[in-house]
């Protein structure tokens, strides 16, 4: 008996220690740390880092900056958490904001609204402005291989008052704010490093989390030449943005702060030491990548590890049994004895190919067509396909909803147009086609909307 499982995925490796939350309130030298708070659901808890400054701990960091009995904040804070805090919009002068995701900018479109100046960089100004324009259109929603702007931005317009870049100032009643250019998790994030006197203090969004950790590894998918040109887009850039994230580290750690304080995440007490941390584990996350992503196939060349010469990896690779057509794209075909075809995804140009071959005798009727997962690349064709073999489309219980339904939902890769499902199958379903035994499973890995088909055949 032979097997054969179709299936798409993606090899990538444990994120090691770089991703979690850190939840350590140690007191240094000199510093007051009060005991949490907790009134009607609303946690947080308070350090004081210097006379002036305290950062409130909670889903998020926030920086709270007092003079003259008024305050500055560093951070989006939500009305309720102020309230409880026992402060008020008309107390806040300015709110800084590091970069366009929501969690960084929570509460700031009601600041705004009630007079209080909002700072954001200059870079992502319009997203914070206009961020219908992303949500409300296409560009980003369908044929998406580039994740940034990113899904996590605001959904609610913010009024702003200034858009800063690095090397501006920020003025607040005698304290000076710098402001530096912190690109990594966003493409216009900013730091921004407040100090008064021995004592400097920079707040750097989710460049870290904690010492030598980040808040998530996503946001640092990236883009990269190819050698033979064009661009291996951010769907396969695996941590393509680390050096901008720990060049944008090295920025804030040239102005000699005493803390760093993240947005996610414990204050960061010891910045030299954390930062060089976090740049030996991304070291070590991407050797573990490039030593087994299947990037080293499909893009050889691309990074210094991947070598043009792929001979050592076409060694190992197996022939596929007769009954396997090899059709073009990410398109195979199960052939039955009597020449009929049971397809294997569809894209493309696939729907000529199958029609040549059928010109050509090599290939009989199409009489289903099995799709692996809802990528734009393996279903664009499915609905050509089948108008033009009146074929059936088989599809797992993991993805028929996306097919059937692609405005519905919010993912990479996505195509448009629905695909009716003729036959859903379930998680172990077997069934036999033409002396195949078919079985589907779902087979999350690149996508949790993925399957793979076992098939099995005598001889």
């Amino acid at each position: 008996m032979v097997r054969l499982v179709a299936a798409w995925f993606a090899v990538v490796p444990a994120f090691l220690a770089l991703s979690g939350q850190v939840l350590d309130f140690s007191k240094g030298a000199g510093e007051k740390v009060e005991s949490a708070s907790i009134r009607n659901g609303i946690s947080f808890s308070k350090r004081r880092l210097t006379p002036w400054l305290d950062v409130w701990r909670g889903y998020v960091n926030i920086g709270v900056l007092r003079r003259e009995g008024r305050v500055l904040l560093v951070g989006g804070a939500p009305p309720e958490l102020l309230r409880k805090a026992g402060i008020s919009a008309s107390d806040i002068d300015m709110v800084l904001l590091t970069h366009c995701h929501r969690d960084a900018a929570e509460g700031a479109a009601e600041l705004a609204a009630s007079g209080v100046r909002v700072v954001v960089p200059a870079l992502e100004r319009q997203l914070f402005e206009e961020p219908e324009k992303f949500w409300g259109g296409d560009e980003f929603r369908f044929h998406a291989y580039n994740y940034h702007p990113s899904r996590r931005i605001v959904r609610q317009a913010v009024k702003v008052s200034r858009g800063v870049r690095g090397g501006d100032t920020i003025e607040w009643r005698g304290l000076k704010v710098k402001v530096l250019d912190a690109p990594g998790p966003t493409d216009g994030g900013v730091s921004y490093l407040a100090a008064d006197g021995a004592i400097g203090v920079a707040f750097v969004g989710d460049l870290i989390s904690g010492h030598g950790q980040l808040w998530e590894i996503h946001s640092l998918q990236g883009t990269r030449p190819l050698p033979g040109g064009g661009w291996l887009m951010e769907y396969h850039g695996f941590l393509e943005r680390a050096d901008e994230v720990l060049s944008s580290l090295d920025a804030a750690l040239a102005e000699s702060p005493r803390y760093l304080v993240p947005l996610h995440g414990a204050v960061i007490d010891k910045p030299v030491e954390a930062v060089g941390e976090l740049r030996r584990r991304l070291s070590a996350v991407i050797e573990s990548y490039c030593k087994t992503s299947s990037a080293r196939w499909y893009f050889a060349g691309a990074r210094p590890e991947w070598p043009l010469d792929r001979s050592e990896m076409e060694a190992r690779l197996r022939p596929l049994p007769g009954w396997v057509r090899e059709v073009g794209g990410t398109s195979r075909a199960l052939v039955a004895d009597d020449g009929s075809a049971w397809l294997i995804d569809c894209a493309g140009d696939v729907p000529e190919r199958v029609a040549q071959a059928q010109k050509r005798g090599e290939l009989g009727r199409v009489e289903c067509v099995w799709i692996t997962h809802y990528h734009d690349d393996h279903v664009g064709s499915v609905n050509r396909l089948r108008g033009e073999q009146k074929c059936l489309v088989v599809a797992h219980e993991s993805m028929a909803d996306i097919l059937r339904r692609p405005h519905a939902y919010w993912m990479p890769c996505i195509h448009p147009e629905p695909i009716p499902v003729d036959r859903v199958t379930r998680d172990g379903e077997s069934w036999v086609w033409k002396g195949f035994k078919l079985t589907a499973y779902t087979f999350p890995g690149q996508t949790m909307y993925d399957a793979a088909l076992l098939v099995e055949r005598d001889g």
